[in-house]
C-alpha cells in the first residue's frame, strides 16, 4: 500500500511542478512568484510566506547529494528550483501550497487526475 502512495505523491508533486514551470515564464522559481497565489486572506498569505520559509529552511538543511551539489555549484542562489523543492517537501507542505494555488492552475492540475475541482 505504501509503494502505491509514494507514486502517487510523486505523480503530484511532479504534475504540479511540471505546469507550473512550464507555464509561467518564472520557470523554475515560479512558487516565489506570489500573483501566482489566491492570496485574498491572511491565512492564505501566511501559509505561501510560511511555505517560503519552509523551502529556505530545507536548502539549508537538506542533507540530499543533489541539494549540497546545487549549493556548491549555485552559492549565489538563495532558493532551489522548484524540482528540488518538490523532492524535499513533505506531501502536506505540497497540499498547502495546491491549496493557495490560483483556481485556474489548480483545475488544470487536477484535470490531469480526471478530478475536478
Amino acid at each position: 500500500m505504501l509503494d502505491v502512495i509514494e507514486k502517487i505523491e510523486v505523480s503530484i508533486k511532479a504534475s504540479i511542478g511540471d505546469h507550473m514551470s512550464v507555464k509561467y515564464e518564472n520557470g523554475t522559481f515560479w512558487y516565489l512568484d506570489s500573483s501566482l497565489f489566491n492570496l485574498k486572506d491572511d491565512r492564505s498569505s501566511e501559509t505561501h510566506t510560511k511555505l517560503i520559509q519552509i523551502i529556505k529552511q530545507k536548502k539549508e538543511n537538506s542533507s540530499a547529494m543533489f541539494v549540497k551539489a546545487y549549493k556548491e555549484k549555485y552559492s549565489e542562489e538563495e532558493f532551489l528550483p522548484s524540482w528540488m523543492v518538490f523532492e524535499e517537501l513533505t506531501i502536506g507542505e505540497v497540499s498547502n501550497l495546491y491549496k493557495i494555488l490560483n483556481d485556474d492552475d489548480a483545475k488544470e492540475i487536477a484535470t490531469m487526475y480526471h478530478t475536478y475541482f
